[in-house]
């Protein structure tokens, strides 16, 4: 009898603590590339209504190495050969896959066998006079893409969520010329070269504007924003 309410406790102090965690599934799924040409620039979007965060499964990738790139939008790049990858986890709903290639040489590009999602258990409820739990600032999924820039390049992009006191945005990557090319906010900050995962600084106010600019040689895929992050 104390051995099967032991069982009982523990599958009930197990049943609290799965409240309000991520709970995760791996699903098989099928995604082929198929043989790529030259000068590819291909995307790929996978979707799971309600995924907290998802991350995808290689069974291979094949394509030129350092000419050819297989990315996604959880900031992966992978360019050669490899088996049995996972990308990294990102956060939202949906991740986005890119296949480029160059003008010569092509490969047989990638297999997706299986994906990861984590979907958040919600059944909690939180004290209605709780102090004590931290509120995160709201997200906001974009996608928000420079593309390839030229020479001479002075652009800007501008993000606006009205009536919010406060905006910043998550570079899945930046990528420029070192010393030369860069990546600018209206909140102060300046990037050149290559990054992954970064936020920009808070900017006050509900609007943000992103520069990207380029001397007269040498040119690089510039960057790709995927959240905004905001305080009301």
């Amino acid at each position: 009898m104390k051995k099967s309410l032991s069982i009982l406790v523990s599958i009930m102090i197990l049943c609290v603590m799965m409240e309000g965690i991520l709970l995760g599934e791996i699903q098989n799924y099928s995604l082929e590339s198929g043989k790529y040409k030259e000068n590819w620039n291909r995307e790929w979007r996978i979707y799971q209504p309600g995924a907290e965060r998802i991350r995808v499964h290689f069974a291979w990738i094949r394509t030129e190495r350092g000419y050819d790139h297989v990315m996604t939008s959880a900031g992966d790049d992978w360019s050669g050969y490899y088996n049995d990858v996972w990308s990294n986890w990102k956060y939202g709903d949906t991740i986005v896959i890119t296949l480029t290639s160059d003008i010569i040489i092509n490969d047989d590009g990638f297999k997706v066998d299986k994906i990861d999602v984590q979907m958040r258990n919600n059944s909690m409820n939180t004290p209605t006079n709780s102090t004590s739990v931290g509120k995160q600032p709201p997200k906001k999924y974009i996608n928000l893409r420079s593309g390839r820039y030229k020479d001479k390049c002075y652009e800007t992009w501008t993000i606006t969520q009205p009536g919010v006191r406060k905006i910043r945005v998550h570079f899945v990557w930046i990528r420029t010329e070192s010393g030369y090319d860069h990546v600018k906010t209206s909140a102060g900050d300046d990037w050149s070269g290559y990054y992954n995962g970064v936020w920009s600084n808070w900017k006050y106010g509900d609007t943000i504007v992103i520069t990207l600019t380029s001397d007269i040689s040498k040119t690089d895929e510039g960057f790709l924003i995927d959240y905004i992050e905001y305080e009301v």
